[in-house]
């Protein structure tokens, strides 16, 4: 509503909070712990109580919540031809018509989510659930290499204390990156796969994890009365996948299969999958043929948190009505989180995992192969 007045225009505000789900908050219970939202009575699964008498395994459901909250402020103040002042001391629906963002919606915070990296954490949940606690195949297989590794290391350190050689120098980065730390994680299995021998559970289950940031700025105008507006959307996003496999299946403490072990040494099997996940889908391949009941599922949680800012770009000061001032700043911080069932993707997927000390390997291998 606006007012005609005289006095001192003074910019008011107002705060919002709206939630909404796909029913009631919290209406369907995950399956054996919290999973992409708060616990309850389960109501969204047919004999709810009954299955978990009997031990049965609870289905992932699909579930999902969205809640913005924040506050508007600013307003508008203009004059018509005669010079008479108006003012608005609040936006207004031209502060934010439409194509510009007033608020955060469900819609736009989802359009965050890469399926892509949804379905990765699915499958790798999957694949920790029905993998061998120890590669047995893939050590066995690199025996050789280890015992090299352990052959003249005292005579390799003091060579590398008296030289410069940059092919020396790579050459012992990646020993220590790709041997023996990997050495290492092999021993941590196989201890733990020795404690896992005698574990005797109903369910077991696993879980992984990713995230993704992105700060996102989107500018729109358009023209009311004599001026032109401009809206900026300024926000930082960040969402967070959780993938969960459950199931009423022992995943063997020592193992392994032919199919990824022979992709294991396959050279630089490993730098290829920095880029593509396809040791991840073919380890997902070879343990598609398990029979055993079990329940997979992926959610995410969408954080959303900036500002919406729209302002006078230029005026022609010709109209009938002439803006002095247009000024109006949304402040909004929204949550979407999702949970439903998924399906483990067996097609390898464009999926970089570089890093800093990925980014030295690569320049290390790099140098050996060329300094040869």
């Amino acid at each position: 509503m606006s007012t005609k007045t005289t006095g001192t225009f003074v910019p008011a505000s107002e705060t919002f909070v709206e939630t909404k789900s796909n029913g009631p908050p919290y209406a369907s219970k995950p399956t054996y712990g919290e999973f992409g939202g708060k616990q309850s009575s389960g109501s969204e699964i047919p004999g709810y109580y009954g299955k978990i008498r009997r031990g049965d395994l609870l289905p992932i459901t699909t579930w999902w919540q969205f809640e913005v909250s924040g506050s508007f402020s600013g307003g508008r103040e203009y004059k018509d031809s005669a010079g008479t002042t108006y003012t608005q001391a609040k936006p207004h629906t031209n502060n934010w018509p439409a194509g510009t963002r007033a608020y955060i919606d469900s819609t736009f915070a989802s359009s965050f989510i890469e399926p892509d990296l949804l379905d990765n954490v699915a499958t790798r949940a999957f694949v920790s659930l029905t993998s061998s606690t120890h590669d047995s195949l893939t050590f066995a297989a690199e025996l050789g290499k280890t015992v090299s590794m352990f052959r003249g290391i005292s005579s390799r350190i003091l060579d590398l204390t008296s030289s410069l050689s940059p092919n020396k120098w790579a050459s012992a980065w990646l020993e220590g990156r790709y041997g023996w730390r990997t050495l290492s994680y092999d021993m941590q299995s196989m201890a733990k796969a020795i404690e896992e021998l005698d574990k005797r559970s109903q369910f077991y289950k696993a879980t992984s994890h990713t995230s993704d940031n992105q700060h996102v700025v989107e500018t729109s105008s358009w023209t009311h009365l004599d001026s032109t507006l401009e809206n900026t959307l300024d926000i930082n996003v960040e969402v967070s996948y959780r993938g969960l496999c459950v199931g009423k299946l022992k995943p063997p403490s020592f193992g392994g299969d032919l199919i990824t072990t022979g992709w294991e040494l396959v050279p630089f099997s490993f730098v290829i999958d920095w880029f593509f996940d396809i040791g991840l889908r073919l380890q997902a391949l070879s343990s598609a043929t398990l029979t055993g009941d079990y329940s997979i599922g992926a959610g995410t949680k969408t954080t959303i948190s900036g500002t919406s800012t729209t302002s006078i770009l230029s005026s022609s000061g010709t109209g009938t009505y002439q803006y002095i001032s247009n000024n109006a700043t949304a402040n909004m911080e929204a949550t979407l989180v999702t949970r439903a069932p998924h399906p483990v993707g067996f097609l390898p997927s464009w999926n970089p995992r570089l890093d800093s000390l990925k980014v030295v390997d690569l320049v290390s291998l790099l140098i050996q192969r060329f300094s040869k």
